[in-house]
């Protein structure tokens, strides 16, 4: 416990009650279907609704879908043959409800899921978490204050290539770790979500959490981080360099932009070689020194809105292993992860100019509301 402080004792002392003292809060019965809410009718909801159709019905099912929007979410229940189609508040208090799926704009992620804990349900939320650290380390503690389980949506983290390179850099295969490089790009700053400043937009929000949480997940937690970038006429990052300094004088370097089309690749440069994985954020190939590996997904029954997005079901698998076994977080995406991811992401953005705390600050001091009747609707671009 030496040298740890504010948030690390606090996640530190949680986990410790949750193993020592056994703490099982509203645990899953193992041969219970897992019922799902789903909040927000976008696409990457429908992404997450096929996905869940690959999975044992025995294990996971949709009861209920919530939407700002009657008919979007009528027509989203009939599509997926969803029983109930609802408000988001009647979604909070339905009691077949067991977990809900928050599929909304980046910029509402903090009163959606704020709804859900205080009404007493468990939260997958879709990256990022908050716009801001303050409201994730709010979001964080309600979350073990009521006892309930609350997972960020990184859905990268649970791809069966991740394991496999764990076992490669367990074996040695490149030796030692040195150096981490991602690339990560797409051509996507004319769509709303990336566009406008209001729904949280610009290439790091979007999707700069996942080279950064690549290089973390090597690398262990950076001791420095510096960023550079242009902004957009709107105020948003357009494109961004970023290097983050690891223990042990190794170091990651990631580019990322909105304007173009990247190779999104990863690769991970050891002494004695180098591990590439692709696509960055929903792998399904990986070299090593031994060859190439192709790891195919399941087929899914309808058409998808994003490259892999069947790869949802993984996270999903986890969110049930996690209740099954009566945890507050998931220890392949704890919540101390999260908050680190939102501090890194926070300092990116502020080092080019985007400072989403104080913009908040400043629609406070003015009562200004955001286009939040949108959400919904811009939320059918949201990135996975």
């Amino acid at each position: 416990m030496a040298g740890m402080t504010g948030l690390s004792l606090f996640y530190t002392e949680c986990l410790r009650r949750e193993i020592e003292e056994n703490l099982v809060i509203q645990k899953l019965p193992s041969d219970a279907a897992l019922n799902w809410g789903i909040l927000g009718a976008g696409l990457i909801s429908h992404d997450f609704v096929i996905a869940l159709r690959t999975l044992p019905k025995t294990e996971h099912q949709v009861v209920a879908v919530a939407s700002s929007d009657t008919g979007r979410g009528k027509a989203f229940a009939e599509k997926f043959n969803i029983p109930k189609y609802c408000s988001y508040e009647e979604l909070t208090q339905d009691k077949a409800v067991d977990v809900i799926y928050i599929g909304s704009i980046n910029s509402v992620h903090y009163d959606h899921i704020k709804m859900c804990l205080l009404a007493g349900k468990r939260v997958l939320c879709e990256k990022p978490m908050c716009l801001t650290l303050k409201k994730t380390k709010e979001i964080i503690h309600l979350a073990h204050d009521k006892g309930l389980f609350l997972m960020e949506g990184v859905w990268s983290r649970f791809f069966p290539i991740y394991t496999r390179i764990r076992e490669e850099l367990v074996k040695g295969t490149i030796g030692e770790v040195q150096n981490v490089q991602v690339s990560m790009g797409f051509a996507v700053h004319e769509r709303d979500r990336t566009k406008f400043r209001a729904f949280g937009g610009g290439g790091l929000y979007d999707f700069g959490i996942y080279p950064i949480q690549f290089a973390n997940w090597i690398l262990g937690k950076p001791d420095k981080l510096t960023c550079s970038g242009h902004l957009t006429a709107e105020g948003v990052d357009e494109s961004s360099s970023m290097s983050l300094m690891y223990p042990h004088n190794r170091m990651a370097s990631i580019l990322l932009t909105t304007k173009c089309d990247l190779p999104n690749e990863a690769y991970v440069f050891g002494t004695l070689g180098h591990i590439k994985i692709w696509p960055v954020h929903c792998p399904t190939h990986m070299q090593t020194p031994n060859g190439i590996e192709e790891h195919p997904l399941h087929a899914p029954d309808m058409r998808l809105n994003y490259l892999n997005g069947i790869g949802l079901r993984f996270e999903a698998q986890e969110v049930r292993k996690c209740l099954v076994k009566g945890r507050l977080q998931s220890n392949k995406m704890p919540h101390s992860e999260t908050e680190l991811l939102s501090k890194l992401m926070h300092q990116s953005a502020f080092e080019i100019g985007v400072d989403f705390e104080e913009d908040e600050k400043k629609q406070s001091r003015s009562n200004s509301r955001t286009a939040s009747f949108h959400a919904e609707a811009i939320a059918t671009g949201v990135f996975p």
